[in-house]
């Protein structure tokens, strides 16, 4: 059966009301299986397809409970595997479950605590709105270093403004033009207004935001200026306030705590394991409790599925996005691996069961292949625009594009990885390159306006170790030493090697001598003449490798997050095989399919949590009836510089702007 086919199979099976009604003896069925260990998929094949209700799990856990990027797997509810018969494993609805040990009534139910979902629920209970929220974790969760935005008043105030069409246009260019420029343009439209009420949430409570200049100002890559990164600085001996023991991230940790200011209530460790859809309509979940008896919660405004991506579980990678496999998705430094504590510790996390569960209902998952989130940052988070070769020595793409590119190019290489090389020249090249071209892993984590000398200060800190390092810090070439780092493929350390002559650093980093140097000779050439005929590099990027010592860094890509999400309207709302809304099944976070495709759109870094905020926001709003379009026809476009010119200087300011 072809994913085509699934939602086809969901609406057969859920056309009769009263066929959905099994017996108790099925859901015994269901909790005794689990309770001897089979495996989900082995549940799923066996059981009969049954009407309203469908397996589904939560978003994952804490970075504490993260896997360290060794690939290794779990136990739990995970549907992870090879599908037998033919088939996806989640193509066969699970029996319902009828007995209930609790009934439990509310307005809204989010099924998921991370970003997405507390941003909905502090948004709609800050409004008055009744606000569930279950979670599979025992606790809310959050990852990552910051958020994207179109503006904010920290972006006005230092001048991190740009030409909002360009970007837009980029954005729609880097999905393929496959997906929905409606909802895009909401998000383009709504960012401010939401980052700002994030904005003030953090400056509430002590934090300090720092908008990045890490961004490239290539005219070709070109990228925006809208990272903010958010810090609660802990004096040295002193506790985080109340409420910030735990603190995965910032922005995540105070919409939690808003949101039950505000009224808004928690169920952790409470899996959402079916849903409840009667005559069109989802009108609520079940969850299972610690006793093993199940809780049936009625939601009358609606039921928001919040769970996450799908990198958790190989077998829907497999079916949606097979280019994350085999090696990026085990690399990956983002995806929870296992409920950490609770009753179900070791459960599987962030793997599908939320699309699954939508799938039953009757909604569509985009058209694939879908999207990653893969960036080069699964060994040293350091190569620039430098020379890249395989690990057979050879030179394979043109190293100046944009770090999807990088990545998807390795994907295809040995080993799915590669070396950076670069000579004694390095520090002066960045400088001289990154107010040109820049982004993540060619540029550093700096605030928006530093100049570029404090990008060449940061990587040379960590090539060579800083003064006053962190505890338990290792600088890139004392990594190095280790003579297995080269030749891993899966550990997340981050090294480099420094050698006198370029034979010895072929032996250094495990590549074919006489190939490698036949490479370097030849890119020598191509960066004198200033012509790169083999791979169409921009001159200003073609440094040479001359002058001893000569350098590598490893470098490969790996999944932050999988956004293949389902197809939805403006609103927000799941549609069905029709293209037709289903009544009070919404989703958020990367599980809106729509708003990206084919590749996620780096040009706005940080855009997944970005949006997590931004929609999260608009969803909570409207589901109580409060949502106003931050913007109408006639209004200006915030921060819009017209005129201004696709090429920024090395501080990050655009070299012409005409005022509006």
């Amino acid at each position: 059966m072809t994913k085509n086919n699934l939602s086809n199979m969901a609406n057969e099976s859920l056309t009769n009301a009263s066929a959905a009604e099994t017996s108790s003896d099925a859901a015994t069925a269901q909790t005794n299986q689990q309770k001897q260990g089979f495996s989900r998929r082995s549940f799923l094949t066996g059981a009969a397809a049954a009407g309203a209700l469908a397996v589904a799990g939560l978003a994952g856990c804490s970075p504490q409970n993260s896997s360290t990027g060794n690939g290794s797997g779990t136990t739990g509810t995970s549907t992870s595997g090879t599908a037998t018969s033919g088939k996806w494993s989640w193509e066969t609805a699970p029996a319902a479950i009828t007995n209930f040990a609790e009934t439990i009534d509310t307005e809204i139910l989010i099924i998921g605590a991370g970003i997405s979902g507390l941003a909905t629920a502090a948004a709609a209970a800050e409004e008055g709105g009744k606000v569930l929220v279950v979670e599979k974790c025992a606790q809310f969760n959050g990852r990552g270093g910051g958020f994207g935005a179109i503006n904010s008043r920290y972006m006005e105030q230092v001048g991190a403004t740009f030409d909002k069409p360009d970007a837009y246009g980029h954005w729609v260019a880097q999905t393929g033009s496959r997906s929905t420029e409606s909802l895009i343009a909401k998000f383009f439209r709504d960012s401010e207004r939401a980052s700002n009420w994030i904005l003030d949430k953090i400056e509430a409570v002590g934090g300090a935001v720092m908008v990045g200049d890490f961004f490239s100002k290539d005219t070709v890559w070109s990228e925006v200026p809208g990272y903010h990164m958010a810090f609660l600085m802990t004096p040295p001996g002193e506790n985080p306030p109340e409420g910030f023991e735990y603190n995965p991230f910032l922005p995540a940790t105070c919409l939690y705590n808003d949101s039950l200011k505000a009224g808004a209530e928690y169920m952790f460790n409470a899996p959402a394991v079916q849903l409840i859809k009667e005559g069109g309509k989802v009108t609520g979940a079940i969850v299972e409790t610690d006793k093993g008896t199940y809780t049936r919660i009625n939601a009358s405004k609606g039921v928001v599925l919040a769970t996450g991506d799908i990198s958790g579980d190989e077998e829907m990678v497999e079916a949606y996005a097979p280019i994350a496999l085999p090696l990026p998705l085990k690399r990956s430094q983002y995806t929870p691996q296992a409920v950490g504590s609770g009753w179900n510790s070791g459960a599987a996390v962030n793997n599908g069961e939320g699309h699954k569960m939508a799938l039953w209902a009757g909604a569509q998952m985009v058209d694939g292949p879908c999207p990653t989130m893969m960036h080069p940052q699964a060994f040293t988070w350091f190569h620039a625009a430098f020379l890249f070769v395989n690990t057979e020595g050879k030179r394979f793409f043109c190293e100046d594009t944009w770090v999807q590119g990088k990545s998807n190019n390795m994907v295809r290489q040995p080993d799915q990885m590669a070396f950076s090389i670069f000579d004694n020249n390095w520090l002066k090249d960045i400088e001289d390159t990154v107010g040109f071209g820049g982004g993540m892993f060619w540029d550093s984590f700096r605030a928006f306006g530093t100049p570029t000398a404090a990008a060449a200060d940061s990587f040379k800190n960590s090539m060579f170790g800083s003064e006053n390092p962190a505890p338990g810090a290792m600088s890139y070439l004392e990594a190095g030493k280790d003579p297995s780092v080269a030749t891993d493929t899966l550990s997340a350390v981050q090294a480099a090697w420094q050698a006198d002559t370029l034979e010895e650093l072929a032996e250094l980093i495990h590549v074919p001598v006489d190939t490698f140097l036949e490479t370097v000779e030849r890119y020598n050439k191509l960066c004198e003449a200033k012509s790169d005929i083999d791979f169409f590099k921009e001159p200003t990027f073609l440094t040479p490798i001359k002058e001893a010592p000569f350098f590598a860094t490893k470098v490969g890509p790996a999944i932050l997050a999988i956004p293949a999400g389902l197809k939805c309207d403006d609103d927000f709302r799941c549609l069905d095989a029709s293209g037709k809304p289903i009544d009070g099944l919404y989703v958020a976070g990367n599980m809106v399919g729509s708003v990206i495709a084919v590749d996620y759109p780096i040009n706005v870094a940080g855009n997944s949590h970005g949006r997590c905020i931004t929609f999260g926001y608009d969803l909570g709003k409207q589901l109580v009836g409060k949502y106003e379009p931050a913007l109408k026809p006639g209004d200006p476009m915030p921060g819009l510089k017209l005129g201004t010119v696709n090429r920024w200087t090395a501080e990050g300011f655009p070299k012409e702007t005409t005022e509006q």
